[in-house]
């Protein structure tokens, strides 16, 4: 059975699980990024946009927004600032299910209220935002399809 099923099998639990373990070593170089994003001066910026490039369709697909989210809100209480308005946005393949995805981010919205989310169907080996239009983008396990871009 296939992992992007709509059905995990215990195979695809334990891979769901090694994704979820390489995300969350990523947890302190995120938090020092939105750190040194946010250290800069006097005052934080009004509003942070984030993407998470070549998200999940699993129960995998918020681990890495939800740690710039924690990162910002923790970031704005050390620094004795008001709440930084988040907005994030998943990106993956057309082919991906973006119905998963979008009703986690209902779940999500549900428990982070402040945060506005939407997704950006395309790859990101090419253009999908504006100039200057994101704060922070990652991407976890997703190098792996370079050889099949270039």
């Amino acid at each position: 059975m296939s992992c992007s099923s709509r059905t995990y099998s215990p195979s695809c639990y334990h891979e769901t699980r090694l994704q979820n373990a390489e995300q969350n070593k990523m947890r302190p170089l995120i938090e020092e990024a939105i750190a040194d994003l946010l250290s800069t001066g006097a005052s934080l910026p009004r509003s942070m946009v984030v993407a998470d490039l070549g998200c999940s369709s699993g129960p995998n697909a918020l681990t890495l927004v939800s740690i710039c989210v924690d990162a910002i809100r923790s970031q704005c209480l050390r620094s004795r600032q008001p709440p930084v308005e988040v907005c994030i946005f998943l990106n993956d393949l057309p082919d991906n299910d973006f119905n998963m995805v979008v009703k986690s981010l209902v779940a999500f919205q549900q428990s982070h209220r402040s945060v506005v989310t939407g997704v950006m169907p395309g790859s990101f080996y090419g253009r999908l935002f504006t100039s200057g239009s994101l704060h922070l983008a990652c991407s976890a396990n997703s190098l792996h399809w370079l050889s099949e871009v270039v």
